[in-house]
């Protein structure tokens, strides 16, 4: 299994490396997300290509320091350590050359495992299940076990480049909501955007009353459910909107697209009624 060294201030991570990986400092990279000022949000991308790992830089080539054989288009062989030069240090090394391994990615606790290290999937020469009458589950898909969520991630003769546009509206869209912590993952194929605050709570009231119903709340009745689920008592009904624009600013700030039409909406005399826009199918909410 390949696995590199990251290394910036004091921090030291020994991280397994996928077909395809980006750092930088974006939420949306996960594991290898770098939490360094003046590092790119989406700064370099290691892959597995033919037999061997290679890098390149997506962004900040004049602080990016490193050494290997140039290949074709851009790509260079990783046989030494990449640096990022700036205020903090930001240092990758290869620790295992191997090539990637069948993974499978824990969007709860955020770690990395071998599959065989994960009870409860059904293996067998054509791939993995989790019942033997469900369908294949196919690399980057969520899938839910043990009332936790995962992503599988299996090696491909070739997996897409770093792809940063992410849309609200996306049909494959999945909305994971963690209610004890208030964080919420958006995922679409093998990208996930995690949020994490109070404004989950609304997130939440509205993703509840669309798996019970309709999905459709008024101000008043949303701001009941929110204060059913830990929201303040002595808070107004306009409180509810607020949580609406905190959340509509923290997806923008994850570079999520088409945010405004997060929430469906129609009015009826002066009150406005509000639903989120995934289907049920597509919402999971766990303690």
């Amino acid at each position: 299994m390949g696995m590199i060294l990251l290394k910036y201030g004091l921090r030291t991570k020994r991280l397994p490396l996928l077909e395809s990986n980006g750092f930088g400092r974006s939420q949306e990279l996960g594991l290898r997300r770098i939490p360094v000022k003046g590092l790119p949000l989406f700064w370099l991308e290691i892959r597995w290509l033919g037999n061997q790992w290679v890098w390149r830089v997506l962004n900040a080539e004049n602080e990016t320091k490193g050494r290997g054989g140039v290949l074709s288009n851009g790509w260079r062989e990783l046989s030494d350590r990449i640096i990022f030069q700036s205020t903090t240090t930001v240092q990758i090394e290869l620790f295992d050359n191997s090539p990637p391994d069948i993974l499978v990615e824990s969007l709860q606790n955020g770690t990395i495992v071998p599959v065989d290290e994960v009870r409860g999937l059904h293996i067998s020469d054509l791939g993995y299940r989790l019942d033997q009458d469900q369908p294949l589950l196919q690399n980057g898909e969520v899938f839910v076990l043990e009332g936790h969520p995962y992503r599988l991630w299996i090696p491909q003769s070739y997996a897409p480049s770093i792809d940063s546009s992410f849309m609200v509206t996306d049909s494959e869209m999945t909305l994971d909501i963690f209610t004890a912590e208030l964080r919420a993952h958006f995922s679409i194929g093998q990208r996930t955007i995690s949020i994490q605050g109070e404004f989950v709570r609304v997130l939440w009231t509205y993703a509840q009353e669309r798996l019970d119903g309709e999905g459709w709340l008024d101000s008043q009745e949303a701001l009941h459910q929110w204060i059913a689920f830990g929201g303040n008592a002595n808070s107004e009904p306009a409180r509810v909107s607020w949580e609406r624009n905190k959340l509509r600013k923290a997806l923008i700030d994850q570079q999520v697209f088409a945010v405004d039409n997060l929430f469906e909406r129609f009015r009826q005399g002066v009150n406005w009624h509000h639903r989120l826009v995934f289907e049920p199918s597509q919402i999971t909410i766990l303690s």
